[in-house]
């Protein structure tokens, strides 16, 4: 558990077997999640996947033919007990731009939602943005927020409705919520 929406926090390798589909030494650039399972078995097994509920991965067979990977929706990541004040962030081909709430709270990272914490939540509204290009960046030292408005206003804007997404979609333990 890294705690924290920058790379260093949520870049992980990683390393797949797939006899018939993979090919042995194959090296892929291609930003995936553990999202992108239930996608991809489905695929594989011919079925739908569930409905009801919304599925943000993607099927990675393209990505086994070598072809690019087509997302519907943007990677992201929603981390409310983070370290450090990026709560969200959201990665869309070299660009990753992260979402930071108006005022930061006195908590202790990590642990466990309580009530009180379900309140806190649903009441965060993400304020500013950071917005990092990591193919020329990926240690995100420079912010281009400021010197890319448009790119980080569309990015932005895209990021706030899956963090409402997010937050509609967890539990109300608030008292008589």
């Amino acid at each position: 558990m890294k705690l924290h929406l920058y790379e260093a926090g949520i870049r992980v390798p990683g390393i797949l077997r797939f006899p018939g589909r993979a090919k042995p030494g194959t090296v892929c650039r291609e930003p995936v999640s553990n999202l992108d399972v239930l996608p991809t078995l489905c695929e594989l097994a011919g079925v739908r996947a569930p409905g009801g509920r919304v599925l943000d991965g993607a099927s990675l067979l393209p990505v086994f033919e070598g072809r690019p990977l087509r997302r519907s929706t943007p990677l992201h990541w929603h981390y409310f007990n983070a370290l450090g004040r990026p709560r969200s962030a959201m990665r869309e081909g070299d660009w990753k731009i992260l979402g930071i709430p108006a005022a930061a709270e006195s908590r202790r990272a990590g642990g466990a939602f309580t009530p009180e914490a379900m309140g806190r939540i649903k009441g965060m509204t993400l304020e500013s943005f950071e917005l990092y290009n990591l193919r020329q960046d990926i240690g995100e030292k420079k912010d281009l927020a400021a010197a890319e408005p448009a790119r980080t206003r569309r990015m932005a804007d895209t990021l706030i409705r899956l963090h409402e997404q997010v937050k509609a979609e967890g539990p109300d333990w608030r008292a008589g919520g």
